[in-house]
């Protein structure tokens, strides 16, 4: 289970991801459609899914995550822990 800071932490890393993205994807409905359009593979989401993303009151499974950073053309390891992988 994950904490409220680490909700809290993943909320405003994906807040970040959207604003720096070049995709209008902003709100709970935008990330929904964005999420479902391009990750016809995984299943979909909902508005109320992305709301709670978006909000700190849950993090993505995995596979979900995974398909977000995918979708957000970020890096899935920043998404998830706030730390870019190190690179040799």
């Amino acid at each position: 289970m994950h904490s409220i800071q680490q909700k809290n932490e993943f909320a405003a890393r994906l807040h970040n991801s959207l604003n720096k993205n070049s995709t209008s994807a902003k709100g709970a409905v935008a990330l929904a459609r964005l999420f479902n359009a391009q990750q016809p593979d995984v299943a979909g989401i909902s508005v109320q899914t992305a709301h709670k993303w978006l909000t700190g009151r849950a993090i993505p499974a995995y596979e979900k995550m995974r398909a977000l950073a995918e979708c957000l053309d970020i890096d899935f390891q920043w998404l998830r822990d706030g730390v870019y992988p190190v690179r040799l």
